[in-house]
């Protein structure tokens, strides 16, 4: 790996890598993915097989609550929720049927992991992401999810369709908020399989936000427009510690990026038809190495009296801080590059 990947990583918590993986072999696995199922109103329950089964949880769980355990049992049986780490090798995934040795053995990949996490690392989750568009969901399902921060559609698709992963837009967040009160040193990575353009749901990255390591979620930042930045309110101190910068993550098919699990990161909602879809991987260090990039950011911060563990990344209340939305972030972009 390159000294100004390893330095970008231990500064601005991210490394980018372009054209380091076969084209056709990228192409392969889109194209699987498509053939997999039409990427349409039909992933999805009718509104009536929606609220039947919603009404159908309500109703046991408050007048039959001993049929309700059972009848939860049966769906974790028949229906399992991945639990991570590891969920990909047990659960219904997608990515466990795809050929991804031209990623996972790619020279330039072992030796960023080798790098970033030490020779012995273990991947705890890979798993196929599509950013949904609206043009596809039903009404409904765009009603129930207009206040949520987090559009994840996987209660609205039918079961055999989630084997995949579909969003549609992401409030920022770190990854660590699928590990609270663990003390696991990984990398997320992203690998995006068709170009993506500013109009299909791209990753938004805030630069240094690893720097101040665990926060809840939703996360304190005030977008300043004029400059592009936002200011990082971090609730440990309950003061702006930083105006920090973004990256709009576009790219070329192929493109891949990894970061800390806390990286600020999120994505807007899906414009037009043509979906995102990228495969993402969670990889994990099993050394406690303190030379380590992975280990450096840990230890670096945590001594500066930063918390690398938090029990709770929830707040018990829904924050009204932020004064912007990734969607209407994106709009703007979409329209300023129109009258150039």
């Amino acid at each position: 790996m390159e000294k100004t990947e390893f330095n970008n990583f231990l500064e601005n918590g991210y490394i980018k890598k372009e054209n380091i993986f076969d084209d056709n072999s990228i192409d392969s696995v889109f194209n699987q993915v498509n053939k997999s199922r039409k990427l349409d109103h039909s992933l999805f329950f009718s509104k009536k097989e929606y609220f039947f089964r919603k009404d159908l949880d309500i109703y046991l769980k408050n007048k039959i609550p001993w049929v309700y355990g059972n009848y939860v049992n049966l769906k974790k049986k028949y229906f399992p929720t991945p639990k991570q780490p590891e969920a990909f090798r047990r659960s219904n995934n997608l990515a466990n049927n795809l050929d991804l040795d031209f990623i996972e053995k790619n020279k330039s990949f072992v030796d960023m992991c080798h790098t970033i996490l030490g020779d012995n690392y273990t991947t705890i989750l890979k798993k196929i992401v599509i950013s949904a568009s609206e043009h596809w969901m039903p009404d409904f399902v765009i009603d129930e999810l207009k206040n949520d921060q987090i559009k994840g559609l996987k209660d609205f698709v039918r079961p055999k369709y989630r084997d995949v992963t579909y969003f549609n837009g992401i409030a920022f967040h770190q990854d660590y908020i699928d590990h609270h009160g663990t003390d696991f040193r990984y990398i997320t990575g992203y690998i995006y399989l068709n170009d993506v353009d500013i109009t299909m749901s791209p990753l938004y990255l805030i630069l240094k936000s690893h720097k101040f390591l665990a926060t809840k979620f939703p996360h304190n930042l005030k977008y300043d427009k004029l400059n592009e930045e936002f200011s990082y309110y971090n609730d440990q101190f309950d003061k702006c510690l930083e105006k920090l910068k973004y990256l709009t993550l576009t790219g070329k098919k192929g493109s891949a990026y990894f970061w800390t699990p806390y990286t600020l990161h999120g994505t807007p909602q899906q414009f037009g038809n043509i979906p995102r879809i990228s495969l993402r991987y969670l990889i994990k260090s099993n050394s406690k190495d303190p030379k380590l990039p992975i280990n450096m950011i840990y230890d670096e911060f945590k001594n500066k009296g930063f918390s690398s563990k938090i029990n709770q990344t929830y707040k018990n209340e829904a924050s009204n801080f932020n004064n912007f939305s990734l969607t209407n972030i994106t709009q703007n972009k979409i329209k300023e590059s129109s009258k150039a």
